[in-house]
Order: structure tokens, then sequence, then C-alpha cells
């Protein structure tokens, strides 16, 4: 599945508080530790073997957007795009933890650098 645009986190539903909203998409993580590096290879298998290239087309559209940030524009900024729509309308969004260790895995990939999640906090 492929990223068709993004969206600022408030566009998700602004009626709706953030402790309301489902978790989406159904990506999880089995484990996570901050300030554990997560070269692309070790985050990826983090996820369901079905899930895997939705996964990499999500890193893929980031990169091209240069969606790099902390978690805290993540979620606040009302001007800053990062919050994926996939072809089928599911609509990718993070909490802190989860959304630092996406990117330093990203931007790790992309950048030929070791970060960490703690890189992005």
């Amino acid at each position: 599945m492929r990223v068709v645009e993004f969206i600022t986190f408030p566009d998700i539903s602004p009626e709706v508080p953030v402790e309301n909203f489902p978790i989406e998409p159904k990506f999880a993580f089995k484990d996570f530790t901050v300030g554990t590096l997560f070269p692309w290879e070790e985050f990826i298998i983090q996820f369901d073997e079905e899930d895997r290239e939705t996964v990499n087309n999500y890193r893929d559209a980031i990169i091209a957007e240069r969606i790099k940030c902390t978690s805290y524009p993540h979620q606040y900024d009302a001007n800053l795009k990062t919050c994926a729509v996939f072809e089928d309308g599911t609509i990718a969004y993070w909490g802190c933890r989860d959304w630092s260790a996406m990117m330093a895995a990203i931007w790790s990939y992309a950048e030929n650098k070791r970060y960490g999640s703690h890189d992005f906090i």
C-alpha cells in the first residue's frame, strides 16, 4: 500500500481529543528502548511480514517529502504535514517514542548515519 498524501496531526480529526484517537496504522513494535539505534534492517523486522512493503513505501514517502522532525512537531505543529494517508484511507500517526524510533531508522537509512531515537525525541 502506498502513501497518497500527508496531512497535519490536527487535520486528522480536530473535534476528537488526541487521547481518544484509535491506534493507527496497525503497525506495532515488539520492543522499544529509548536511545536504541535503529538501522532500517532491524527496524523493519519488527513489523508483520505482510506489512513490510507498506512500511518501506512509507519510509520512501517520508524521505521524498523530507519529513525530518521530532515527535513534538509531528503531534502539535498545525502547519507541518507528517501524518501519512494511505490508499485505503488509513492514517498513520505515532506517539512520541514510536515516531522517534521511526525517524531514527528512516534517516539512518537515508543519510547513512547512525541515529538513535533520542535524536528525534
